[in-house]
């Protein structure tokens, strides 16, 4: 298991958290409890009581609903250094989505009796949870915008620049010294975060390889030239 200097440097990759005050910080490490999750195993589910707080330390965990006919929909993909769970910590109602370990993943919980007492002791704290929640909105409302204005290969492009960010892993230098990057997420993944069909993604991933821009396989997407995906994502 990782030591407290590791789980600091995980989670000072989030610039909200850092942005805590530094007494809050040196108090949570203690109260947090690690554990590993299978793929697909739930953090909790949407409806269920209860609450507590939990920061992804390694893997993926995945933040999903579902539409009106039964089908699942990914609503996001939290990479290391990330939290969720904080809206039923703070007003104490039912969890509103699912969460379930993306692959294999550790994660730092915060039970919900530490939580109040942590958030008590630290009156600031909860200013900034605030602040986190207002950020999220706008970003929702971003996305809510770029759903209705962009047309569906610069939303692609956009959305993979996003998961490239998040979750890409450099490789060896590609043709003319550029940096490739590799993303381990499927079409699928991609597909749901967007709320598109597979079929739909497929036939994105196929024009942008034949453009040597990228190009995807089973589980992994491998994108050779980061800047031409810019463009297309300016559509």
């Amino acid at each position: 298991m990782p030591s407290t200097e590791q789980l600091q440097q995980v989670f000072a990759r989030n610039a909200w958290f850092m942005g805590l005050p530094e007494p809050a910080r040196l108090a949570l490490w203690p109260l947090l409890r690690l554990r590993r999750l299978n793929d697909g195993q739930p953090v909790f589910l949407r409806g269920e009581s209860g609450g507590g707080w939990f920061g992804v330390v390694d893997g993926a965990l995945q933040v999903s609903g579902s539409s009106a006919d039964g089908k699942r929909v990914t609503l996001a993909l939290l990479e290391p250094g990330n939290w969720v769970g904080e809206v039923s910590a703070l007003d104490g109602r039912e969890r509103t989505h699912d969460v379930v370990a993306h692959g294999s993943t550790l994660i730092a919980a915060l039970s919900q009796p530490r939580f109040e007492d942590w958030t008590a002791a630290h009156p600031g704290v909860r200013e900034q949870f605030i602040a986190l929640l207002c950020s999220r909105l706008r970003q929702t409302y971003a996305f809510v915008e770029e759903l209705q204005t962009l047309s569906k290969p610069a939303l692609i492009a956009r959305r993979l620049l996003v998961l490239a960010h998040s979750f890409g892993e450099i490789d060896a230098a590609g043709s003319g010294g550029s940096t490739e990057l590799s993303v381990r997420l499927s079409q699928e993944d991609i597909a749901t975060l967007l709320g598109l069909s597979r079929q739909r993604i497929n036939q994105e991933m196929q024009r942008l390889a034949q453009l040597g821009i990228a190009e995807a396989s089973y589980g992994q997407v491998r994108i050779h030239d980061l800047e031409a995906l810019r463009g297309e994502a300016e559509g």
